[in-house]
């Protein structure tokens, strides 16, 4: 099955990542492994963690909508260096307000999604870095709103959901992350007449690094790929700043060939969290109880107008009725909605040959293709 082929490339890979992380002398310009031993005294993780709770607001980016969220961090069974963790969000989706979020039609109306992880971290025995590894699963609906150019019909809520991996290491100044988004089989939804929906399967690599006790940036690679045809390699980068208080505000851009370039951004708040500092054992105590990241299902659009049958019938004095959709494709023809038609060619090169009522063999074509049975 091609959900499990998905899971073992991705177990492959974050099982490949962590041993090269685990290999990795990331820079450090403290002075010398001796010199940051000497300032952690991280000591045991036990007392120091604790559970967490933000509220999330984000604007629409690649694939994504406009959101609030809110979710808690939760550890448990926490030993001298290292510890289990829960993490679970409740996101309230909202209408697109810029443009499309996913390419053809607005996410329209409220929507709501869910993300859980459940996830192991510790500490290598110099307390220098942090390695942790997760999985997960997501979900989301999604509602969609009109577009200019085609008059929707059957329009409806559908639903999407992914599993989702990853392995992530920190330092005292770098962080790296690797992911894997991995949307059901079933990942192809019809949202109205004319778009067909897909979640695009997504794994990625993003590497961060801390510029001040404020400011952080990442840079990160990704391949995606959807049930729709849809494939490529994109680029993303990212800028948060601290503003004290628990309050972080980030700036996000990503360019890929689905989506071109977008542009989001994002202030969290993190109740019960410890003042930004830049003492290097809070450097890896805020690590390990930082949520893990990139667990959004993100959904992109394409054309693809429903084959219906016709609505078309007779009333019972012998008069014709007709009652036809905006717009019926039999397989063989199609009836727009300013009553034109296209009948496929009786040729192997295939093609359409389009009729108006004008035309002196309409009623011919009309006749054969949307009102014989």
């Amino acid at each position: 099955m091609k959900i499990r082929k998905s899971i073992k490339l991705a177990l492959t890979l974050m099982g490949a990542s962590l041993g090269t992380i685990n290999c990795i002398s990331f820079p450090s310009f403290a002075g010398g492994e001796t010199e940051v031993n000497e300032q952690k005294g991280t000591g045991s993780l036990e007392g120091q963690l604790k559970n967490l709770w933000d509220l999330k607001v984000q604007t629409q980016g690649a694939g994504t909508p406009n959101s609030i969220s809110a979710g808690g961090f939760i550890p448990f069974s926490t030993k001298t260096k290292s510890t289990w963790f829960f993490d679970t969000k409740l996101k309230a989706d909202f209408a697109d307000s810029n443009g499309s979020s996913i390419l053809n039609g607005q996410v329209d109306e409220t929507n709501f999604s869910t993300s859980t992880r459940l996830g192991y971290r510790w500490l290598n025995n110099n307390i220098d870095k942090m390695y942790g590894v997760y999985g997960g699963y997501d979900t989301r609906t999604l509602n969609s709103g009109d577009v200019e150019t085609y008059t929707l019909t059957d329009q409806k809520e559908v639903s999407f959901s992914q599993l989702a991996f990853g392995v992530d290491a920190v330092t005292d100044s770098w962080k790296l992350n690797t992911y894997a988004l991995l949307p059901n089989e079933d990942s192809v939804e019809r949202i109205n007449s004319h778009y067909k929906a897909a979640a695009l399967k997504t794994i990625g690599i993003d590497i961060g690094k801390q510029l001040t006790p404020k400011i952080s940036s990442s840079l990160g690679y990704y391949y995606q790929s959807s049930n729709l045809d849809e494939s490529g390699s994109g680029l993303k980068g990212r800028v948060a700043y601290d503003l004290g208080e628990s309050l972080t505000v980030g700036a996000n851009l990503s360019s890929d060939d689905v989506f071109n370039t977008r542009f989001s951004a994002d202030f969290n708040y993190l109740f019960g969290s410890k003042e930004s500092t830049d003492k290097k054992d809070d450097v890896l105590i805020n690590a390990i109880q930082t949520s893990p990241s990139n667990r959004e299902i993100r959904v992109h659009t394409k054309l693809d107008i429903a084959a219906t049958t016709t609505n078309c019938s007779f009333i019972p004095d012998g008069i014709l009725q007709l009652e036809c959709d905006e717009v019926v494709d039999t397989g063989r023809a199609i009836l727009f909605g300013n009553n034109h038609i296209s009948v496929i060619y009786q040729l192997s090169e295939g093609g359409y040959e389009s009729y108006t009522p004008a035309d002196q063999e309409y009623e011919k074509y009309y006749d054969l293709h949307f009102i014989a049975p």
